[in-house]
């Protein structure tokens, strides 16, 4: 039949849906289907007047093989969907596999047998039973239904692709050579029986159609006129036909085009007949089966098989035997016998070497499995499933696909075959990948880490190859990789070490170890690599190396600023004992005990308390960080302070002076900079500082003198002297100054100096006010005279013996008494201090009581 300029397009638009769809109709060998196209005899007579070709059920198999899936009902493919194909039309119910239609009866006539109608019939029925009864191919007359509306690999065709499925009786009369269908002869059925019928037609009426058999023809290369001619000698009945259905030769850049579009002047229905027929039947003439396999292709039902009919010859093929069918590949080895390959496993095969690829010969043929099939290789298994295609697995990586369950193992199926990277084998799975190397044998990533890897670059990254599978710590997943180890958890992702932080993290037992398992991957900031842990936080660059800090140590850094600190960063592994632990840094040095918990040191405080023994000396270990009091720099230690300034150099306050030099200041204080270590002599401490003297003995405790005290106590013999040693440190009273020490007290006022009252007066000065009460400040030192100690105070006189104690007058009765005698008049000493009775005061004396009264004075009661 004539086709007209918009079905030529359909033609090359087929090639481009059978892309499209998914189902490749070229095998992988055919590098141009049109190769050995011969314009004379398109087709042996005896492959397309056979009409026992293919039997109902094979027809049905050719197409569930073209469209495994058909998209009739998908979102975009609703059926009814209104679309347009040459006319408006709508999509199908269902692709053709699927397709059935009524058919009627047709009597017997000079060309076709009787046809038996039904109800309801199959396309692939319907094939089947016209082209027996027609004497035309099967494959003849699919072939026509996918050149002329693409209805073998559509999987969403039209109402109107099945009306005209033949196109048949549509010559190319309209305007501009356009399709012009006689719309009477549509439907499917319709138009598969007249397109069969008319074929025979041709045959048994040579001399009524333009083109004949056995003789010069002048044939078109296009409907364009202009496009030209060429005289073509047809050799058969079969090419004659072809002829005058689609009246066009294709010129050479149609045929140099393969499947795709030649020139202006390129016409494609015929070439098209011969790339389908030799892609899915193989040879347009007819070759006999090898010896070799003609029992074995018997055995698997022979030209009725999967595999059809042969399409070339046998061919030795690395020390074997090797022949194409329409439907695969048979092999032959003297090791495996005969064997077969076809489909996409026959393609993944073929495309990798056949027999002298890594496979080497199949063995037996595929045997199907629930996903798919599977076939077994001398070297290797090809597995095939819809979603993964065809993959490979041979050596190492099958071993450990197989020990992990095959195809029903979390890998699933193989997709492709290996590759090489980077000198590692790669393999990849539906749902992992597996790497080799002579080195490291086989290794799979899979999940969360595979994902990772692949993000990172996978064997050309910094982890290199996976050396061994996953392994789950708990809730986490490790994998260890050439140069790095991976973890996985669902709290914390995927998190990687490697380089100096993983050799770190090795030699402290990995996730077994303090630092326990990675919170995210190494980052790097302001020049420093840095990687979280569980327990740790690990720093590394090139000058100082990998280190790691946790538990308070870690604590400490992070309060002090971290990398930003005063320290710098850590350096090399942590140091200490049963009693503390430490840790080096560029700048310094951290301590941590449970008892004083972390501190540090640096610069000259640093080196000072290296040289004095660091934390097994007498200072103990460091409390906390230094600070800066004024011009100089304070460091507590365990057992006492150490100051540092420029001009002194670094000077220790011990234990003896610690909390009094707390208390009273510090640097700024009562007593200022250290200046000297302290010494102890006899039992007492003594420690010189700017401001003061401290002192401190086991029975005082400490005390410190500054001033004019301090002047005055050291011209007064010191601690060797009568006062003894300070308690404690002066305090205000008043306008005055007051001083403790073991044998009394010193009080210091402008006017008067320095005054003290002594062990005589102690407790009764204490008792009745001292500075601000009954006496006031004293003028004078106690003298004492013949067994009385006498001392002058602002207010009042103070007396003492050992048979009174002391004692001591004021006001009117002291003038009284001084008036009279004092210590030396008839009433003696005073026993005590005046008191209230009443509204008088009396006093009393060794040997007698004076009163005072306001209106009568004093008087001896």
């Amino acid at each position: 039949m004539g086709r007209n300029a918009w079905l030529i397009v359909l033609a090359s638009i087929t090639s481009l849906l059978v892309i499209i769809g998914g189902v490749s109709a070229v095998p992988a060998q055919a590098a141009n289907p049109s190769a050995g196209f011969d314009a004379t005899n398109i087709i042996d007579d005896s492959l397309f007047y056979d009409g026992d070709a293919m039997s109902a059920s094979q027809v049905q198999s050719f197409l569930n093989q073209q469209v495994p899936e058909c998209w009739l009902g998908r979102p975009g493919y609703e059926v009814g969907k209104k679309v347009h194909w040459g006319v408006p039309t709508q999509l199908a119910s269902k692709c053709t596999k699927d397709f059935t239609t009524q058919t009627q009866s047709r009597a017997a006539n000079a060309y076709c047998a009787a046809y038996s109608g039904s109800t309801k019939e199959t396309a692939a029925n319907i094939v089947a039973k016209v082209g027996k009864a027609c004497g035309i191919s099967q494959r003849v007359l699919l072939i026509t239904l996918q050149k002329e509306q693409s209805l073998i690999t559509d999987p969403w065709p039209n109402e109107q692709q099945y009306f005209l499925a033949m196109g048949y009786a549509c010559p190319d009369s309209g305007p501009g050579g356009t399709a012009n269908c006689d719309t009477t002869q549509g439907g499917f059925f319709q138009q598969v029986y007249r397109a069969a019928w008319q074929l025979k037609v041709y045959k048994a009426n040579p001399d009524s159609f333009n083109y004949r058999p056995f003789r010069n023809n002048t044939i078109l290369y296009h409907p364009n006129q202009a496009c030209g001619s060429s005289q073509v000698y047809i050799k058969n009945w079969a090419t004659a036909a072809l002829y005058i259905y689609t009246p066009y030769r294709p010129n050479q850049a149609a045929l140099n085009a393969g499947w795709g579009t030649g020139d202006s002047c390129s016409s494609y229905g015929n070439r098209n007949f011969y790339n389908f027929y030799t892609s899915w039947f193989g040879s347009p003439r007819g070759v006999a089966v090898h010896a070799t396999f003609d029992s074995y292709y018997q055995g698997l039902g022979g030209a009725d098989s999967i595999f059809g009919y042969p399409v070339s010859p046998a061919q030795s093929v690395n020390g074997g035997l090797r022949q194409e069918f329409g439907g695969g590949t048979f092999f032959w080895s003297s090791v495996t016998g005969v064997s077969a390959v076809r489909g996409a496993i026959g393609n993944l095969y073929l495309s990798n070497g056949g027999p002298a690829g890594h496979l080497g010969f199949p063995k037996g043929v595929e045997s199907g499995l629930p996903a798919g099939a599977k076939q077994e290789f001398e070297k290797g298994t090809i597995y095939y499933t819809g979603s993964t295609g065809a993959g490979s697995v041979n050596g190492a990586i099958k071993e450990l696909y197989e020990s992990h369950g095959g195809p029903n193992g979390f890998m699933g199926y193989p997709v492709g075959v290996e590759q090489r990277v980077s000198g590692a084998v790669k393999q990849e799975f539906a749902n992992a990948t597996v790497y080799y190397t002579g080195a490291t044998g086989a290794a799979s990533v899979h999940g969360a880490i595979r994902a990772k890897f692949e993000e990172l670059g996978g064997v050309l990254s910094f982890l290199g190859v996976p050396i061994d599978e996953e392994i789950i710590e708990g809730n986490f997943i490790r994998q260890e990789f050439a140069r790095g180890t991976a973890f996985y958890s669902g709290a914390t992702g995927v998190s990687t070490v490697n380089g100096a932080i993983r050799t770190l993290y090795l030699e402290n037992g990995g996730s077994g170890g303090y630092m326990g398992h990675p919170k995210g991957s190494e980052v790097i900031s302001r020049g420093v690599v840095r990687q979280e842990f569980s327990n740790a936080t690990a720093y590394y660059t090139g000058r100082t190396g990998a280190a790691a800090l946790h538990g308070q140590m870690r604590d400490f850094y992070y309060e002090i600023g971290d990398i930003e600190s005063y320290l710098g960063l850590p350096i090399g592994s942590s140091f200490g004992d049963s009693h503390f632990s430490g840790q080096e840094f560029e700048r310094g040095t951290a301590y941590f005990s449970e008892a004083t918990g972390a501190g540090a040191v640096n610069g000259a405080i640093r080196t000072w308390y290296v040289a004095n023994g660091g934390p097994t000396g007498s200072l103990g270990l460091p409390v906390g960080i230094e600070t800066k009091v004024g011009s100089s720099v304070k460091q507590e230690f365990e057992h006492g302070f150490a100051f540092y300034t420029g001009p002194t150099g670094v000077v220790f306050v011990g234990e003896a002076f610690g909390d009094l030099y707390g208390k009273t200041g510090g640097l700024t204080g009562f007593l200022g900079e250290p200046l000297k270590a302290d010494r102890t002599v006899g039992g007492v401490t003594t420690q010189e500082f700017e401001r003061g003297t401290a002192y401190f003995s086991e029975a005082t405790g400490a005390g410190a003198v500054n001033g004019a005290i301090r002047t005055w106590y050291v011209a007064n013999g010191g601690p060797t002297g009568s006062l003894g040693l300070p308690v404690g440190i002066e305090t205000k009273v008043g306008s005055s100054v007051k001083q403790e020490f073991e044998h009394g007290f010193a009080f210091y006022t402008g006017p008067t100096g320095v005054v003290f009252v002594g062990e005589a007066f102690g407790d009764l000065y204490g008792k009745t006010g001292g500075l601000t009460g009954f006496l006031g400040e004293p003028l004078k030192a106690d003298r004492t005279v013949g067994g009385v100690t006498t001392q002058e105070f602002e207010r009042g006189t103070a007396y003492f013996s050992e048979a009174t104690g002391a004692g001591a007058v004021n006001g009117a009765i002291r003038t009284w008494y001084v008036a009279n005698g004092g210590p030396t008049g008839s009433l003696g000493l005073p026993v005590g201090i005046e008191t209230k009775v009443g509204s008088s005061v009396k006093q009393e004396f060794e040997h007698g009581v004076l009163m005072y009264a306001g209106g009568k004075g004093v008087w001896v009661a």
